[in-house]
């Protein structure tokens, strides 16, 4: 368990034409239907790809207690995604965001 959480916060990252997908997301043929379907924009397939639903991560009984526990998991994995993608692509720029959906919060990165 602490193996996968670590790979939580601070991914393996891969470089794929140019997109960089978190290595747990990149899958050859689906990579390629997101390429296609997105129009080859490099944006919109890492924002596609790279998500981090934190509701299948954190357990949850829907309690305001909960969450807070999540909000606060999800800043901490995007603050730790930021010095991630940093370190392994110093030359590129990101976005990394915490997305509030109703249904909990999702961290997303892209260039």
């Amino acid at each position: 368990m602490m193996v996968a959480l670590s790979r939580v916060f601070w991914p393996r990252l891969v470089e794929v034409e140019s997109c960089v997908p978190w290595d747990r997301a990149y899958e050859e043929s689906n990579f390629k239907a997101w390429r296609d379907s997105l129009s080859g924009d490099v944006r919109k397939i890492e924002a596609t790809l790279n998500q981090l639903r934190v509701w299948q991560s954190v357990d949850s009984n829907e309690t305001e207690e909960d969450w807070r526990a999540q909000d606060f998991f999800a800043a901490r994995v995007a603050k730790t995604w930021r010095a991630a993608l940093s370190a392994g692509f110093p030359e590129r720029s990101f976005g990394v965001r915490v997305i509030d959906p109703e249904d909990g919060s999702i961290v997303t990165f892209s260039s």
